[in-house]
């Protein structure tokens, strides 16, 4: 009367047809487990690759060898050695405070105080041995002298250093700190603290260059080449007395009137 209806598919048939893995061209992916092993692979090589560099870092940093006190005397990245402290002197040389009013250089630090051109900034800047400012402080400026960093012979610590070895037997790890100051006018001399060996020998000065090493107080070389000529002319003018005052004495015993004792002692004045 109505038709025959087409017979459905049991419910056990459709849950059968779902549940039948794909078959034919239908591709697979990666396992799941290989996924985990190659992303646990790569984070170990990732997080050693990281653990390397800073361990390199640790181990060549100049900042970090400085803090396990690797770095002292004349070894390769102290400051006392003149290609590393022209560096600093170079930096600031072009910075807009080309001027220094005093430096203090010790192996591990450079401190400098440095002026513009103008006069209208002041500061104190410390150099740590990557050559980065640690600490700056700033002042109020002043008319004090100053000269430009590249005047300053980068080279004078090291042949300090040198010198005072040689003569103390003391090593270049003795030497605490050079300074030298350009706020009074004369000679620029270098200043030179040990903080080993006896009292007597801690405390030296130099030349500008580095040169003429001696203890505070004893007379410089153009001191003493001073003194020498004194004492050469002071002997010159003495033998020139005596030779006068014999010359005029036998012209006087010769004379026989007023105007020839004069003309004696204008001919031999003493």
């Amino acid at each position: 009367m109505f038709g025959r209806l087409k017979e459905q598919p049991s419910p056990q048939s459709l849950v059968g047809a779902t549940s039948t893995p794909a078959t034919g061209d239908e591709r697979k992916g990666p396992p799941e487990g290989l996924i985990l092993i190659l992303f646990a692979v790569l984070t170990l090589a990732a997080s050693a690759f990281v653990l390397q560099r800073a361990e390199h870092k640790a181990l060549h940093d100049p900042a970090q060898k400085a803090a396990r006190g690797e770095v002292s005397g004349l070894s390769g990245l102290s400051f006392f050695r003149a290609e590393n402290l022209r560096k600093v002197l170079a930096k600031v040389d072009g910075s807009p405070r080309p001027l220094i009013t005093d430096i203090r250089v010790s192996a591990v630090r450079v401190d400098v105080t440095t002026v513009d051109s103008e006069r209208t900034t002041k500061k104190q800047l410390s150099y740590d041995l990557d050559l980065h400012v640690r600490h700056e402080f700033a002042f109020n400026p002043t008319d004090e002298s100053a000269v430009r960093a590249s005047q300053i012979d980068a080279a004078a610590p090291e042949r300090m250093v040198r010198t005072v070895t040689e003569r103390t037997g003391l090593p270049a790890s003795a030497v605490d700190y050079v300074a030298q100051s350009f706020t009074t006018s004369g000679e620029h001399s270098w200043f030179m603290s040990l903080d080993q060996g006896p009292a007597r020998a801690r405390q030296w000065v130099a030349a500008p260059d580095g040169s003429d090493l001696r203890h505070p107080g004893e007379p410089s070389i153009a001191q003493k080449q001073a003194d020498a000529k004194r004492r050469r002319d002071l002997a010159r003018q003495q033998r020139r007395f005596r030779r006068n005052l014999a010359l005029r004495t036998a012209c006087l015993r010769k004379a026989t009137d007023a105007l020839a004792a004069a003309r004696c002692v204008q001919r031999f004045p003493l």
